[in-house]
């Protein structure tokens, strides 16, 4: 029998093959994208706790030591306050200080924050400020006498200039003062004369059992990298201002801050309220509702973000409703609350 050798295949064999061949390709690549997809959300998510664990402990860190002034406890022993550029005149006053600012008008209208902060922070997002002794573990090396010394340390691990603001403490006493020169040396002097001071008095001279601490004056805000995302969208941050004017981005796709203030009444009992209630004591303030409303850089989502998030008690809506809005866009959104106890207030 004579076998015929194939020569080709016909056209319908060619357009089978090559349809179940689409359609093959075509799973594979919708299989894909899904992928591609599913990495980009996971990747966005695990950007977005991590941006706002950072973000809330950052803060909480700082919120939990406002009023410290090392052991003297400032309930029942205030800092006398001798430097003349010291953010406060009383620290029990404004361990703690917050704004609500809807983008002209900030509430309430005393203390004044900082006058730099106005053109950075976002329009409709809160503002806080936070103040405390640091503990940088400079001890003196002997007893001052009288209470107008120089002080000396052994040891100066912060690179403490002149002008810096310090505070010094022992379990009775606190004074804030500014210091005019450092010199090097063992012992390392400080001075703080009345040209910088109110006076070159400390409240007593201080022994051996004091220490020295920075004085930290912090505000946090939400504001405008100035960066734009592939798309063109703005990208938000928290900004920290510290007490020599420096603000740095601490971490960036925050786009609101919402706080509210826990202040405890007479009875015990602890209502939160924002910035501006007109009733709100400072000075029994003994925690803080931290709200951050976060977005992730790039759009992940398929379509608009219309939700409306519950921020620390306050509605954040789409943009083009009345009240406080977030970006009606592709981003991805997360909410971040954490109530923080201060240490310092009992």
């Amino acid at each position: 029998m004579k076998i015929k050798n194939q020569k080709g295949f016909t056209i319908v064999e060619i357009m089978i093959s090559v349809t179940i061949s689409l359609v093959l390709l075509n799973g594979v690549i919708q299989i894909f994208l899904s992928s591609k997809q599913t990495y980009r959300f996971g990747e966005a998510i695990s950007r977005l706790q991590e941006s706002g664990r950072f973000a809330i402990d950052m803060m909480a860190r700082d919120i939990r030591m406002a009023g410290y002034q090392g052991c003297a406890d400032l309930g029942t022993i205030p800092t006398t306050i001798i430097s003349k550029v010291a953010p406060t005149t009383n620290l029990n006053q404004d361990a703690v200080q917050g704004w609500e600012f809807d983008g002209s008008t900030w509430g309430p209208s005393t203390p004044t924050r900082p006058a730099d902060i106005a053109s950075k922070a976002l329009a409709n997002s809160d503002v806080f400020s936070i103040q405390h002794a640091n503990d940088m573990g400079i001890q003196l090396t002997g007893n001052m006498t009288p209470s107008n010394a120089n002080i000396q340390i052994a040891s100066d691990p912060i690179g403490i200039q002149s002008g810096d603001i310090l505070v010094i403490s022992d379990c009775e006493t606190a004074d804030i003062f500014t210091t005019q020169g450092v010199s090097g040396g063992s012992p390392i002097t400080i001075t703080h004369p009345a040209s910088v001071n109110i006076s070159s008095m400390l409240s007593k001279p201080y022994g051996t059992d004091a220490t020295v601490y920075a004085f930290a004056w912090h505000v946090y805000f939400v504001g405008d990298t100035g960066r734009k995302n592939s798309h063109g969208q703005s990208v938000f941050a928290l900004f920290r201002r510290d007490i020599k004017g420096s603000i740095d981005e601490i971490v960036e796709g925050v786009e609101n801050m919402q706080v509210t203030y826990g202040e405890r009444a007479d009875n015990g009992n602890i209502r939160y309220v924002p910035a501006n209630d007109g009733t709100l004591d400072v000075t029994k303030i003994v925690s803080i509702r931290l709200g951050l409303l976060l977005h992730s850089i790039d759009p992940i989502n398929d379509q608009d973000d219309e939700v409306t998030y519950n921020v620390a008690g306050t509605s954040i809506v789409p943009v083009g409703t009345s009240g406080i809005t977030h970006g009606k866009d592709k981003r991805l959104r997360r909410v971040f609350v954490q109530t923080i106890k201060l240490r310092n207030r009992r």
